[in-house]
């Protein structure tokens, strides 16, 4: 059941969320709301959709296992096919070689730069830092949950 589809689910909340002593996090600023601090609507809103949450998680969790599965056996049947399957109306099914990724520790880089800047050696720093790449990741909801 989805939290906004059933106020009557929130008001039967009403009495566990009131004993309740978790701090959440209250979106609009920068320091933690005690739940008491918050409105008891908000209270019950919010740890309903966090019980939807954790439903939806295990759902995908049960869904990704069985996707992994059924990925398994089509791999070991394609394997045993010749490596590629071109199916139609689905598409091609083809086993693809191992590969090597290579990447650089990026505070190892930093660490580099600041060695050869020390130096004195300025042409390679410039060389170095003309690859670097930066991106604006956006900001979002973080979930830190409990230990249990």
């Amino acid at each position: 059941m989805m939290a906004w589809q059933s106020i009557e689910h929130l008001a039967a909340q009403q009495a566990l969320v009131g004993k309740q002593r978790r701090i959440m996090y209250d979106g609009t600023s920068s320091f933690l709301k005690e739940p008491s601090m918050l409105n008891p609507a908000d209270q019950l809103l919010l740890k309903s959709l966090c019980n939807d949450l954790v439903a939806v998680e295990e759902q995908l969790s049960e869904l990704e296992a069985h996707r992994e599965a059924i990925r398994a056996r089509l791999s070991e049947l394609v394997d045993q096919l010749g490596g590629k399957i071109q199916l139609r109306g689905f598409g091609t099914l083809q086993i693809s070689n191992p590969s090597v990724v290579v990447s650089y520790d990026r505070k190892g880089i930093e660490q580099l730069v600041q060695e050869l800047e020390e130096a004195g050696n300025f042409a390679l720093v410039d060389a170095i830092q003309t690859s670097r790449k930066e991106s604006m990741r956006s900001g979002g909801l973080r979930i830190m949950r409990e230990k249990l």
